[in-house]
């Protein structure tokens, strides 16, 4: 048995999801006989994902927002979809971030037979990131996430006091400024910080202060008690201590010429330092002493304010060969110092 001819079949068959089907079909074949036989063959079709489309593909960020410290973990879940829906598998995927100081891992790679790809990122900067997935064809996809900072750290923040002595009469001040950081240094904002002190008779302003966008805040603290008092400070999960004194009014003083000679040119100066004491033989910070050379001598300048550690200095020079005795005085509190000048030697 032959066949005298051959018989064709098309036609056009649509699917919106992917898989393999089997499609029955009734052939009639004609022999030379004139005989009609139907019969039946099975035709298998298979239908697969058509390109990406970043209209059904999707990138999730769980957590969205994470501390930046270089440790905490955000989980990224990417899965590629065709126009219909249908999983993409074996499809390129990058991703990649809009802020710096940002790791990904693994950053590239490729879906697998569920069109999913799953990476993790990780950064150590402050900032609101868009993080992207691009995939074949130039399609990608978005999500945002958020880096903050993490809880104070009581190594990296820091409580500190402008001076460490100030006089007890109300009035004089000593400044305290907070500095609230991360473990990686960055500042924490928006943190109330309320302070206290040890000691009687102290005047806190203010009592509580916000720290600012650089993570800092300060209060001042002023006596009418001398005494050495301790302020005492709470803010973002850290309490702190910071040694203060309050110095009674000075009663006495010691200057100090260095050197006690020197050439008499105008040019060459002898350095005086003023320290002030209180009645407890502590340096009184902050207080002014007024200075005057007898003698010829001039004294360069005539008033300056003891530093933290209750000292002052000047500069003494003369044109005239000669002693002189310099006077230093700070309320009740005055001393003296000889020093002298010599001649020039001849040219």
């Amino acid at each position: 048995m032959s066949i005298s001819g051959q018989a064709s079949i098309v036609a056009t068959l649509t699917r919106s999801f992917i898989g393999t089907m089997t499609l029955p079909m009734s052939l009639l074949l004609f022999f030379w006989s004139g005989i009609s036989l139907a019969t039946s063959l099975d035709c298998a079709i298979t239908f697969v994902a058509g390109p990406p489309s970043a209209s059904t593909s999707s990138l999730v960020a769980n957590p969205n927002t994470q501390i930046a410290d270089g440790n905490a973990i955000i989980g990224l879940s990417t899965t590629i979809r065709d126009t219909y829906g249908n999983r993409i598998g074996n499809a390129n995927v990058a991703l990649m971030a809009s802020g710096g100081n940002t790791t990904f891992a693994p950053a590239l790679g490729k879906t697998d037979g569920n069109g999913y790809f799953a990476s993790t990122m990780q950064g150590t900067k402050v900032q609101t990131e868009t993080v992207k997935a691009a995939t074949d064809g130039n399609v990608f996809v978005t999500t945002s996430v958020n880096f903050v900072v993490g809880p104070a750290s009581a190594t990296k923040s820091t409580f500190t006091t402008n001076v460490a002595s100030v006089l007890a009469n109300n009035s004089n001040f000593i400044t305290l400024t907070v500095k609230l950081y991360d473990s990686l240094s960055h500042p924490i904002s928006g943190q109330t910080a309320s302070f206290a002190a040890s000691g009687p008779s102290t005047t806190i302003n203010p009592p509580t202060c916000v720290t600012n966008a650089s993570g800092i805040c300060t209060t001042t603290y002023r006596s009418s008690v001398a005494q050495n008092a301790n302020a005492i400070i709470a803010v973002g999960g850290l309490n702190a201590t910071k040694s203060m004194i309050f110095t009674a009014y000075p009663v006495s003083c010691s200057l100090v010429a260095s050197p006690n000679t020197q050439v008499a040119d105008s040019n060459t100066p002898i350095r005086l330092t003023a320290t002030v004491y209180d009645t407890n033989s502590v340096v009184v910070a902050g207080q002014p002493i007024s200075f005057m050379a007898v003698g010829g001598a001039g004294c360069a300048p005539t008033a300056a304010t003891t530093d933290a550690a209750g000292t002052a200095q000047i500069r003494l020079a003369s044109i005239s060969a000669g002693p002189s005795t310099v006077y230093a005085h700070s309320v009740k509190a005055a001393c003296q110092t000889a020093v002298n000048f010599s001649a020039r030697s001849a040219a």
